[in-house]
């Protein structure tokens, strides 16, 4: 962070206000697109690889490899190294790591660091993995230690933590059988109560989030996965993990999404790397990687045709200064798909997003106009001089907006 921005987020925090401008010019130029898990770095990624990897401005836990493994790493460590060549302002988050599971592999794992059920049995968790007991100190201790090897390899920005919303994941316990089970984590032999237990698994996380944040210090950045912005002062931002897919499902309104995103910008530690990941809606089955390439292509292509879904995203994020991801969805994260969107040169804010009389908002940016429509009616747009929809190239004065949708806007050059 510059000196100067660095003292225009001391002074605001002292008004209590949030230096937008100075912290947004801190950074990349707008639109600010990530990857999240998508695994653009590999120990054998080609050429077009890395060109994928360094257009975006975030990697969120994009690898995949046997980072453990001494000479993998250092594989991983050369493909970083190309991707900053590539993008020298990118900021790449080592891997990923889970809370909420772990896979039997990991050799030096708690040996009885395994969530248990009344009966002894273990807990499958996302496929392939089982569930962890975060009620054992060594358990908080192992994963503290897993994000700082994740944080620390050579030419990563920081970590990336998944699952950690301050109560028990249920959601991942038998996720792909939906078996019934019961959880017992204090070795009593009886199952826990489900109060107990949500409290249990919030004290740990808060826990882990200061145990992540001692070991990997205070220069590397830390990111998670979480619905609570408790932990917010050990972070640099949070994913908001489909959050505008609860909208469109009605689960959630945009106002209630807005703001959260908005306070992650004003809470997390400088500087806010918060980032909302949209998804398509297309639910495909697990490990749908391992389907004939017909079917793959097919759920891919369906996916990425929503494009007003990634719209809705898109404005939605540019309303703030956070970045913005979409792809599939949870089950098959990080596709590399690319839209002319991401390419508007819009520069960096003039000033801060404001409401609109129909319920629109709108930004400016030094390159453009970025309104996004959240009510349920048309919403239509009329500017002084031309403008060009970046989505429809169409050039006008007068546009129209569906409902839950965005346009970036750029000026016509007489």
């Amino acid at each position: 962070m510059s000196l100067f921005s660095m003292a225009a987020w001391m002074l605001a925090l002292l008004y209590g206000g949030v230096p937008h401008l100075a912290a947004a010019q801190d950074g990349p130029p707008f639109p600010r697109i990530a990857n999240s898990l998508g695994n653009l770095i590999t120990p054998t990624a080609t050429s077009k690889d890395i060109a994928d990897a360094a257009r975006y401005s975030l990697i969120i836990a994009g690898f995949r490899g046997d980072w453990h493994n001494t000479g993998v790493r250092r594989k991983l460590e050369d493909k970083v190294a190309e991707v900053r060549a590539r993008n020298p302002r990118i900021l790449i988050l080592g891997p990923t790591v889970s809370i909420a599971y772990a896979g039997t592999w990991e050799k030096d794992f708690p040996q009885d660091g395994w969530l248990l059920q009344a009966d002894g049995k273990r807990i499958k968790g996302w496929p392939g993995t089982e569930m962890i007991n975060l009620h054992k100190e060594d358990v908080l201790d192992w994963l503290a230690q897993q994000a700082k090897l994740s944080a620390t390899m050579q030419g990563v920005d920081g970590v990336f933590v998944d699952n950690m919303t301050p109560r028990f994941d249920a959601w991942a316990a038998n996720i792909a059988t939906h078996e019934p089970y019961t959880v017992d984590a204090d070795g009593d032999g009886k199952p826990d109560d489900p109060k107990w237990l949500n409290q249990e698994w919030g004290r740990a996380k808060m826990t882990l989030a200061r145990k992540i944040r001692e070991a990997i210090g205070p220069d590397k950045y830390f990111v998670a996965n979480t619905t609570s912005d408790a932990p917010a002062s050990y972070l640099n931002g949070a994913l908001l993990e489909d959050y505008m897919d609860y909208v469109l499902d009605g689960k959630k309104t945009w106002d209630s999404v807005f703001g959260e995103y908005q306070r992650w910008m004003r809470q997390a530690r400088p500087p806010a790397l918060t980032t909302l990941l949209g998804s398509s809606g297309v639910t495909p089955p697990f490990n749908a990687q391992k389907r004939p390439q017909s079917e793959q292509d097919e759920l891919l292509n369906k996916g990425r045709a929503r494009v007003q879904r990634m719209r809705f995203g898109l404005t939605t994020a540019l309303m703030g200064d956070g970045y913005f991801a979409y792809d599939l969805n949870t089950r098959w994260r990080g596709q590399r798909w690319w839209y002319p969107e991401y390419d508007a040169p819009l520069g960096y804010p003039k000033g801060d997003a404001r409401k609109q009389s129909d319920g629109t908002w709108r930004r400016d940016f030094d390159g453009g106009v970025v309104i996004v429509n959240p009510t349920r009616q048309t919403a239509t747009v009329r500017f002084a001089k031309d403008y060009q929809d970046v989505s429809s190239s169409t050039k006008d004065r007068t546009f129209t907006i569906p409902a839950q949708d965005g346009r970036i806007f750029l000026p016509v050059k007489s």
